[in-house]
């Protein structure tokens, strides 16, 4: 099945703003409904076997709903070498499943 993150455009942490705001068309969400739209996200990241992101609270919670994401996920904002893999490494990994 396809899984939607949000009804429309707006980013699921933006829907409360969004909402409070006359301009803007959005289904009226609740924080709860929010709450559930991020959790499913990071949920359904948990089954990758490999993610390039960006700092992320919902990545690093992923990560935390499969540890094997450790060693599987580059964060492309992070300049620290912290034991994750270089992008170099990312990309053997992603060669050796071809």
């Amino acid at each position: 099945g396809v899984l939607l993150r949000s009804p429309n455009t707006t980013a699921v942490f933006a829907l409360a703003a969004a909402a409070q705001d006359p301009t803007v068309a959005v289904s009226s969400t609740s924080r709860h409904d929010a709450n559930l739209q991020v959790l499913t996200d990071a949920l359904a990241m948990s089954h990758c076997q490999f993610l390039l992101h960006g700092l992320s609270g919902v990545t690093e919670t992923s990560i935390f709903f499969n540890l094997e994401l450790h060693r599987g996920a580059i964060n492309l904002e992070d300049d620290d070498d912290d034991g994750h893999p270089s992008v170099a490494d990312f990309e053997r990994q992603l060669q050796q499943l071809r």
